[in-house]
């Protein structure tokens, strides 16, 4: 497995960029495209790439954009008895079906987002994945088992444990983990029990011989990574790379946008006035990034220019030549070691970011959650 293109609202001409062509594949969008136009999608990949189906029925009673006009879409999920296996064993037979009509090489067990995250949720999740596990096999299908955690009780005592010996059981080759969160999609996850307790699922499982596939990610990827996940999926859209329920209720065009810099010396997204600041003073990296080049470029030569699409392909390039980079632990940690100190000499130079909160503070969290986390493996 390797870096996927988490596909939204008009992202599918970002698959076939010739310079993002260092993605394995895609996510596909139900919740943005009808079947058809999924299964055009797919035709035109290249042959090695992977394409991957979510059916993302999380939020039964939300807006829905294009999954009610899906084959396996059912006319009673809103009030069907979500508790009822059977029900669940039906829908997954028609996911697969849907799977082998648009050709996809993946597709992941269908599950709801629950009201309360219990063990039994888990324990019935694994249920769906295993009987979705003997449908996708018997018809060509590559399965992935499907997981919803909460990002705010995750961290509680014994949870990423007990988690991690309920999904170990499924039957599928990789567990396809959505973090959910009502974190703003611009803001990263500093919380440090609840980071610690997502590395700690994750290396649960693999430990358990399971692989372990991230979507909806930003640059916190590189916590998964150092946790042992595998693979890893982001999009142009900031409420692509955030899986929270105002991706499924607001409009799927992802809402008004901005052009945000994506700096790998600081892991961190810049606005204009900001980049224009950084590069005077020399803390801005193109690494070979062929957008960076062209962005830069333009800023000097027609200041004013739009540069959203732009921005969109640099961080994404960026994501998959980082996780490319990244190929062991002590890489990452230099990372976000380099990050914090190139944040505290910002300080030290009185240097101050337009957005509040764009401070860096959130890296010395995620270095704290690594520490505490290979603590719990008496590293």
């Amino acid at each position: 497995m390797s870096v996927f293109h988490q596909v939204g609202h008009d992202s599918i001409n970002l698959v076939r960029e010739t310079e993002l062509s260092g993605f394995g594949g895609m996510v596909c969008s139900p919740l943005n495209y009808r079947e058809a136009q999924v299964k055009e999608q797919i035709a035109l990949l290249p042959n090695e790439f992977s394409s991957i189906l979510d059916p993302q029925l999380y939020f039964p009673r939300s807006r829905r954009g294009q999954l009610q006009n899906w084959s396996y879409f059912p006319c009673d999920f809103d009030s069907a008895d979500h508790t009822n296996l059977e029900w669940w064993k039906y829908l997954s037979k028609r996911v697969v079906d849907s799977g082998i009509e648009i050709k996809c090489t993946h597709a992941c067990s269908p599950l709801a987002v629950p009201n309360k995250y219990t063990m039994s949720y888990y324990d019935f999740a694994v249920e769906i994945g295993n009987y979705f596990c003997e449908q996708s096999l018997l018809n060509g299908v590559i399965p992935f088992q499907t997981a919803v955690i909460d990002i705010n009780t995750i961290g509680d005592v014994n949870e990423a444990e007990i988690i991690g010996s309920i999904l170990s059981k499924t039957k599928c080759e990789a567990v396809y983990i959505v973090v959910k969160s009502e974190i703003e999609p611009r803001r990263e996850y500093s919380d440090v029990t609840a980071i610690t307790g997502v590395m700690k699922l994750i290396r649960l499982l693999v430990n358990s011989g399971i692989k372990v596939f991230m979507p909806f990610c930003s640059s916190e990827f590189v916590l998964w990574k150092y946790a042992g996940a595998s693979a890893f999926a982001s999009g142009k859209f900031f409420n692509l790379r955030r899986f929270t329920s105002s991706r499924f209720q607001e409009p799927t065009s992802g809402g008004g946008q901005l052009p945000y810099w994506f700096e790998r010396q600081l892991l961190s997204y810049v606005r204009e006035g900001d980049l224009t600041r950084l590069v005077s003073r020399n803390l801005i990296s193109s690494n070979n990034n062929p957008y960076a080049d062209t962005i830069l470029k333009q800023l000097r030569t027609s200041p004013g220019s739009p540069w959203l699409s732009l921005s969109w392909k640099k961080y994404l390039f960026d994501f998959y030549a980082l996780e490319q980079e990244l190929n062991n632990n002590k890489a990452i940690e230099t990372l976000l070691l380099t990050a914090e100190r190139n944040w505290m000499e910002l300080e030290d130079d009185g240097f101050l970011m337009e957005e509040t909160r764009n401070n860096g503070t959130w890296i010395r969290q995620w270095r704290i959650a690594m520490n505490e986390y290979n603590r719990s493996l008496n590293i």
